[in-house]
């Protein structure tokens, strides 16, 4: 894939993540982001001590600080994060493993109030509040049609090889953004506004295409795949469109994505 290098390292931690058991001896590691900054509400506050102690691998203690409980009653602690992808999960200490309790996070006592992760403890014991990442519930940068910013758009000939679904060679292709700044899935074309049609080179006026993730977001226009960029070259004026919006690029058709992304690569696939 285009961003291959860019996600070595993520792929080395996820190897790494893989083979931890399911359940690990705890050493806290904070998170480094205000997470779950603040107190608890209900309960006497306690200091707790994860080492020695047993949860799932998947989870991220939040606070050394827990709450201790005799009775049944209503304990909740500030939860950021939770606008951002982060889950709740308050557990209770049973011997030497922590167990879960169910927990529910939301504005308490409404989006006036405070992001709080709460649970009603059942009764005695140590509670600790522990979290983890969930990158689906994590909000997304929406492409704000209103605005049409297209400053980092730009139009070029893609090589894909065998790796990909579609003929070997050169597709026109459309650069969106980095992942996050332009919704996948969304219909984008083109037409080209320029003289037409274009001597020994037959790539149809117009097209449509859907948004595409291959490391950032792309249009890639794969109807008309080609060997070889067009000899003789030209610069054509592109209008694409998506949503209520279009902009016009210049395209021109010896520029590639390596020329673009990879200024000091070797020479551009034949």
């Amino acid at each position: 894939m285009k961003k291959l290098w860019l996600v070595v390292l993520a792929a080395a931690l996820v190897l790494v993540l893989v083979n931890v058991p399911g359940s690990v001896s705890a050493i806290f590691i904070p998170p480094s982001d205000p997470v779950a900054g603040g107190a608890w509400t209900g309960g006497t506050p306690v200091p707790v001590d994860f080492s020695g102690t047993t949860y799932p691998n998947w989870l991220v203690p939040m606070d050394t600080t827990g709450v201790w409980v005799r009775n049944p009653e209503h304990i909740c602690h500030p939860f950021q994060g939770g606008q951002d992808g982060w889950v709740a999960d308050i557990r209770v200490l049973v011997g030497k493993q922590w167990e879960p309790v169910t927990t529910t996070q939301g504005w308490m006592p409404d989006e006036e109030g405070t992001y709080m992760a709460c649970a009603t403890a059942p009764g005695w014991g140590t509670y600790a509040l522990f979290g983890y990442f969930d990158e689906a519930r994590a909000p997304k940068a929406a492409f704000d049609e209103s605005v049409c910013d297209y400053e980092d758009w730009m139009i070029y000939s893609w090589w894909h090889g065998s790796t990909y679904p579609w003929p070997v060679g050169y597709s026109l292709e459309v650069y969106l953004g980095a992942d996050g700044e332009f919704p996948l899935g969304e219909t984008v074309t083109y037409e080209i506004v320029g003289a037409y049609p274009i001597a020994g080179f037959g790539i149809p006026q117009s097209g449509s295409t859907v948004s595409w993730y291959d490391g950032d977001i792309y249009a890639t226009f794969t109807d008309y795949v080609y060997d070889e960029l067009p000899d003789p070259s030209f610069v054509r004026l592109v209008k694409v469109s998506t949503g209520g919006c279009s902009t016009v690029l210049a395209w021109d058709s010896d520029v590639t994505y390596m020329d673009l992304f990879f200024p000091s690569a070797t020479p551009k696939p034949q």
